[in-house]
């Protein structure tokens, strides 16, 4: 008995958290698109700077903050307002600062991808040198990550990622958003790359 009522209490967390997930990603989208629809060159840049600071201010605020719920919310939001902002704002600004050309159907002659996708790719060193902290200095939460310490660990695993970091609950959800939404835009990136 006390074991349904367990896998109850976590079946109601996932499909909330997956809920508040799905709320979230269109929320920070309908915002981004407004500022790049309203925004050119210099201003956009700045438009971004501003989205990623607010995003950088809620997860700083959630540090202070008492209860682990709000400061995931505000490492959630955070996380997503930084990597709309300060992420995805700064590679437009610089993909057409610098000529990017979007990447065309050559049947149809419509945008397949734009430009500032086409440069993400060229991050994977930086996303690999974060891994490379996450996977060998940190012992975690994170299934995925476990599940990677294991499998490269073995039975090493506690001696080689002995501890965790200092732990605030709003930059853990924070970084947890920033390195999933770039492994998936990566992973996104390097399958649809022809070459």
């Amino acid at each position: 008995m006390a074991a349904t009522k367990e896998r109850k209490r976590h079946w109601l967390k996932a499909f909330v958290s997956i809920a508040v997930t799905l709320v979230a990603m269109p929320l920070t989208h309908i915002l981004a698109r407004a500022l790049k629809d309203g925004t050119a060159g210099v201003e956009q840049f700045y438009a971004g700077m501003g989205m990623g600071l607010f995003g950088l201010l809620m997860v700083i605020i959630g540090v202070f903050i008492k209860g682990d719920v709000k400061q995931t919310l505000l490492g959630l939001f955070g996380g997503m307002f930084y990597w709309m902002g300060a992420i995805d704002f700064l590679f437009m600004y610089y993909a057409n600062r610098f000529g990017t050309q979007a990447q065309l159907d050559p049947v149809t002659g419509e945008i397949v991808s734009r430009p500032e996708y086409l440069i993400l790719p060229s991050t994977f060193g930086f996303w690999a040198m974060t891994m490379m902290l996450y996977l060998f200095c940190t012992a975690n939460g994170c299934n995925f990550l476990n599940w990677w310490q294991r499998l490269f660990f073995g039975k090493h695993k506690k001696e080689i990622a002995a501890r965790p970091m200092t732990r605030h609950t709003s930059i853990v959800a924070f970084m947890e958003v920033i390195t999933m939404l770039w492994t998936c835009y990566l992973v996104l990136m390097f399958c649809y790359d022809e070459r």
